[in-house]
């Protein structure tokens, strides 16, 4: 056989091996190999030589692909770490937001500074007196009679995420001085302890409270998302708002009676029917605690069932202006407030006032 042609199977071989020949070149090949035994030879020892190399290869890829199973699992344990201290971080997260930071508030609070101020008493029968106060504020009594005031003292917990908790309350008598009805104040004798004209009339355009009434009044310090709170496990509606004034000449520390602005509570359940009805005709009532900013307050008393655009009016019309404000009603009453230029902020809870 012609040496050169020896040599062109011999290179052509790998690509024999391949398949990556024309039929007619894999014919010519196998024509020489038949008739050459030199070929022969030299094909069957590279062969081997490629077997024992490959076997000589073997314990390499072996331990590549060790390592690479390695790196995969390592991977994969980082990963279930990570998704660990995720899945553990989001746990602490709720649970601590739901643990009480230990921060307690009392009403009676000797500053009444961030005191959580809520004066409640259950009436009984032939029982008409609402108890209201703090170290600064009077005591209100709605009816024609005095009977021994209750002081009922909550002890709340709130949590990081501001929500009141009520932990416990007790009841016991007030133990202040008899002062002349219906106005009755701990801090001095602004009115003489006598009554004015003008708190007569307003007395007397008080609704009749009936004999079975459980009435609670919220007054300064109680912040908006606490009543949401409170209001959310009772059935309770507004039943009147008043807005209370500051006297110009006083010159004590707070204002001599009910400062800022008093909102009653009366439960549905406990008023007679005809009440309840006259309530949930009422639509546009306040649901929230409504709050005035420090010493802008309305210069008269409102009582009824004040609907939200009348307060507006009413407090333009007084030379205040909002600043803000904030009740749950009718869509047509928000309406109102939107399109007011004057109302530039509408907040749950909240009402602002300021002297133009």
């Amino acid at each position: 056989m012609s040496p050169l042609i020896c040599e062109v199977v011999n290179d052509l071989w790998p690509l024999y091996q391949e398949n990556q020949l024309s039929s007619k070149t894999v014919l010519e090949i196998e024509e020489h190999l038949k008739g050459c035994p030199e070929c022969r030879k030299m094909i069957s020892a590279t062969d081997e030589a490629a077997g024992l190399i490959s076997q000589l290869d073997a314990p390499l890829a072996d331990s590549e692909k060790e390592k690479s199973m390695l790196r995969r699992a390592q991977t994969r344990l980082r990963y279930k770490l990570l998704a660990t201290v995720v899945l553990a971080t989001v746990f602490l997260y709720f649970s601590l937001s739901y643990i009480p930071v230990g921060q307690r508030y009392e009403q009676y609070a000797e500053d009444a500074k961030k005191a959580l101020s809520i004066i409640m008493e259950m009436t009984q029968p032939g029982t008409e007196v609402l108890v209201a106060y703090s170290n600064r504020n009077i005591i209100s009594v709605y009816g024609e009679r005095s009977l021994p005031n209750i002081k009922t003292t909550w002890e709340v917990q709130v949590d990081r995420r501001g929500v009141m908790d009520i932990k416990e309350f007790r009841q016991e008598p007030a133990n202040l001085e008899a002062l002349p009805w219906p106005w009755r104040t701990d801090i001095g004798t602004q009115y003489d302890n006598s009554l004015r004209d003008e708190q007569q009339e307003i007395l007397e355009r008080l609704p009749e409270w009936s004999e079975a009434e459980a009435v609670i009044s919220f007054y300064e310090d109680l912040t908006p998302a606490e009543v949401s709170h409170f209001l959310s496990d009772r059935n309770l509606r507004p039943l009147h708002a008043a807005f209370h004034a500051d006297i110009p000449d006083y010159d004590g520390e707070g204002a001599p009676w009910l400062p800022r602005f008093g909102f009653s509570l009366v439960d549905d359940n406990l008023l007679p029917a005809t009440q309840q009805s006259v309530i949930r005709k009422s639509e546009a009532f306040l649901e929230e605690l409504i709050w005035l900013s420090e010493r802008y307050h309305i210069i008269e008393n409102i009582f009824g069932y004040p609907r939200v655009n009348d307060i507006v009016d009413y407090v333009q019309e007084n030379g205040f202006e909002i600043s803000g404000i904030t009740v749950r009603g009718p869509a047509e009453d928000l309406k109102i407030l939107f399109e007011d230029e004057q109302v530039r902020s509408v907040h749950i809870g909240e009402i602002a006032f300021r002297r133009r």
